[in-house]
């Protein structure tokens, strides 16, 4: 039989949490459970990785018998009403244990927030769709500017030349761009209502253009209408 070697059992007796096995919770399973709270046939648990620098706890309701039960999860309530919220304060996520939060606050978190990802690169992320009835974003430089008397207006021929040789609309990215990025919908909104406004611009001049060549041409109808009476009554 083959003796472990001195390196090994160094290794062992230096680091005896290798021994132990990093369970977690499974259907089958509470893993590594350090305390369990039982009434009926209901079941809390909290569970502590068990190996070094594992850096992973957890909290789990549940029913208490995990031969053919451990999938049927109980609801798990984090400062439940009890009947009135007039001095309510929820939960506080990432602060420090010394900070209030206001009262009426039900959520409160510094820091990231990810929804089906783990690794959130903004305040809030969300791998996939997000359904709401409204939406308000606060709003700077609106681009009624477009209406001022200094604005300098593009003529359609120089927004022609643009499109032409950059294939999108002066003032907003490419598609690659957006693509790539993102887009960022408080400032899409201020292009799109910029280049609206601008366009508005444009049709009101056009009808100006229009109403000033049908008033030449109501005053040309009428000369050549009394030029061709004239001529009958020769």
């Amino acid at each position: 039989m083959k003796r472990p070697s001195l390196f090994l059992i160094f290794i062992i007796l230096s680091y005896p949490s290798l021994l132990l096995a990093q369970n977690y919770p499974t259907t089958t399973s509470r893993g590594d459970v350090v305390e369990t709270y039982f009434a009926n046939n209901n079941v809390f648990e909290i569970g502590l990785a068990n190996i070094q620098n594992a850096r992973r706890a957890w909290i789990l309701s549940r029913h208490h018998s995990t031969t053919g039960y451990g999938h049927f999860y109980s609801t798990l309530h984090l400062q439940p009403d009890v009947g009135t919220k007039s001095q309510y304060r929820g939960v506080a996520i990432g602060y420090e244990a010394s900070r209030t939060i206001s009262i009426g606050t039900h959520l409160a978190v510094e820091g990231k927030v990810g929804v089906g990802t783990t690794n959130p690169t903004h305040s809030l992320e969300v791998n996939g769709t997000i359904r709401a009835k409204e939406v308000i974003l606060e709003a700077t430089n609106w681009p009624d500017y477009v209406f001022s008397n200094s604005y300098q207006l593009p003529s359609l021929e120089e927004t022609k030349t643009y499109i032409k040789t950059h294939g999108h609309l002066p003032g907003l990215k490419s598609a690659t761009e957006y693509e790539k990025e993102g887009v960022n919908m408080m400032e899409l909104n201020q292009k799109l209502l910029e280049k609206i406004e601008e366009l508005t611009l444009h049709i009101i001049r056009q009808e100006a253009r229009i109403d000033s060549q049908q008033g030449d041409i109501d005053h040309l109808k009428s000369v050549v209408k009394m030029e061709m009476k004239s001529t009958e009554g020769n």
